[in-house]
C-alpha cells in the first residue's frame, strides 16, 4: 500500500467568496483535505495470506512523521 498526501489550493483562494458560500466551500474543502488516498496493488493468482512479510524500522532514526 502506498499512502499519498493531498495538496489543495491555499485558503486565501476562498477569501473572495460571499460569507454564506465560503462556509459551505470550506466545509467541503476540509473534508476533501482529510481524505487519505491509498494505492493498493496485488498480483493476480498470488495468495497473499501465505506470504511471510517481515518489517523493520532500521534506518528510521531521526525521522518524524508529520502530525
Amino acid at each position: 500500500m502506498v499512502f499519498t498526501n493531498i495538496y489543495g489550493p491555499p485558503i486565501s483562494v476562498f477569501d473572495s467568496l460571499p460569507a454564506e458560500r465560503k462556509e459551505q466551500v470550506l466545509a467541503v474543502y476540509w473534508k476533501n483535505m482529510a481524505l487519505q488516498p491509498v494505492n493498493v496493488r496485488a498480483l493476480y493468482g498470488v495468495d497473499l495470506a501465505i506470504l511471510d512479510i517481515k518489517t523493520t524500522d532500521e534506518g528510521t532514526e531521526g525521522y518524524v512523521l508529520p502530525a
